[in-house]
């Protein structure tokens, strides 16, 4: 639903689409619910797709978790700036010859605006910006 309220919901699934690439290598729902041009969003899949080309089983360490949210501005003419708190994942990899487990940047509560498009009847995540 274009409201801000349906453009909240999708940033919660676009953190658990974040949690599930982490934790299975699966980067399809977090690339399906992510905009084409959202560079944040490329960052993130590519660092995973990186990941399990090279070899490595990847799994979320610690699952990413909302903390709050929050509309900035919007929903107009089909875009809404959402501020959300989280805090981030922690992502282990596991390389297939030798077993041993890599574990990413600990985890950390990170402030995120993200831009939020409308079109063909759903929210997708148009931009992503950490906050200092």
């Amino acid at each position: 639903m274009e409201t801000a309220a349906g453009a909240e919901r999708t940033v919660k699934y676009w953190l658990a689409a974040l949690t599930y690439a982490m934790q299975s290598g699966d980067t399809k729902p977090f690339r399906a619910i992510s905009s084409a041009h959202c560079k944040s969003c490329n960052n993130f899949a590519e660092a995973i797709e990186g990941y399990t080309s090279d070899g490595y089983a990847v799994s979320a360490h610690s699952p990413f978790r909302l903390v709050s949210v929050g509309v900035v501005s919007g929903p107009s003419r089909g875009a809404v700036t959402l501020r959300f708190d989280f805090v981030t994942g922690q992502i282990a990899l596991r390389a297939h010859h030798t077993g041993k487990v890599l574990l990413g940047d600990p985890p950390e509560t990170a402030r995120t605006d993200a831009t939020l498009t409308w079109s063909n009847g759903r929210w997708t995540v148009g931009a992503v910006e950490l906050k200092a």
